[in-house]
């Protein structure tokens, strides 16, 4: 199963390692779903993850931070990032929108619920909030392991 994790979902899962966010992030880390990203999702990520005032509650340094990049670059799926869509009211989050569409993916998780979440899907790729992914999708995924 192909997943494209929007900014906030990564961010959060950081935070809590045990809300639904983290149990995405460690369900791509057992390898029971593959990330999708581009490189200027990539980009995204890291400028996002080094703001100091996400640092404060990530607690993550520098060197974790370079490895977590390192990850999503290297164990995911990386699309070229060419799809130019205007979908959303937000034009970084068109980025996501391509991405799933480049991948092919089967769900888009966010919680951005003032634009992706009000799509609801885009291009037949369901927006799902990270609690609808665990609780509908990730279950059924683990029971058919």
């Amino acid at each position: 199963m192909i997943v494209v994790p929007d900014t906030n979902v990564i961010v959060s899962a950081f935070i809590s390692r045990t809300g639904y966010e983290g149990q995405v992030l460690e369900a791509w880390r057992r390898n029971e779903i593959k990330f999708a990203v581009s490189s200027s999702i990539v980009q995204e990520y890291s400028e996002v993850l080094r703001r100091e005032t996400i640092r404060k509650y990530t607690k993550l340094t520098d060197k974790k931070i370079e490895k977590i990049l390192k990850a999503f670059k290297y164990k995911t799926i990386m699309t070229p990032g060419k799809k130019s869509i205007v979908a959303s009211p937000d034009p970084k989050d068109n980025m996501f929108l391509a991405c799933a569409e480049e991948a092919k993916a089967h769900a888009l998780i966010t919680g951005d619920k003032r634009h992706l979440l009000s799509l609801k899907k885009h291009m037949n790729i369901p927006i799902l909030t990270p609690r609808e992914f665990v609780e509908k999708v990730l279950s059924v995924v683990k029971t058919a392991a």
